[in-house]
């Protein structure tokens, strides 16, 4: 196939790149549901986990997880979690991370009041 005579040719440069910077939200969170609406969702799904919980299909998943004290009932990948189990791991998580760049100084903070613009194209099948 041929260009056509009356397209112009693409120049690369033509975008022009602003400098990189770290972005920062100056508001506070808006807040959408109150503190007993967020406790209402978060017991039930605790609830969930302790009496219903999940299957995990890879067996060395429900190893690691019954060594730290999930109960792994039967041969059908259903782990239930308890709740206070689940409660200490997650105070175990930080509030931000740093994730790390070839250059430390394009280094980006991920969490707090801090606003990430990235093309993620890899994690093609990873849901959060």
């Amino acid at each position: 196939m041929t260009r056509r005579s009356h397209r112009a040719k693409r120049v690369v440069a033509s975008v022009r790149q602003q400098p990189w910077q770290r972005v920062q939200n100056p508001y506070p969170p808006i807040e959408v549901l109150s503190a007993d609406q967020v406790e209402a969702i978060l017991g039930a799904a605790l609830t969930i986990l302790e009496t219903k919980g999940f299957r995990f299909l890879e067996d060395g998943s429900r190893k690691r997880l019954k060594a730290n004290g999930a109960d792994v009932a039967g041969e059908d990948g259903m782990v239930r979690l308890d709740r206070n189990l689940v409660l200490e791991k997650v105070a175990l998580a930080p509030s931000q991370v740093t994730l790390r760049a070839r250059n430390r100084a394009h280094d980006l903070v991920i969490g707090g009041n801090h606003i990430v613009f990235a093309a993620v194209g890899g994690p093609a099948f990873v849901s959060d």
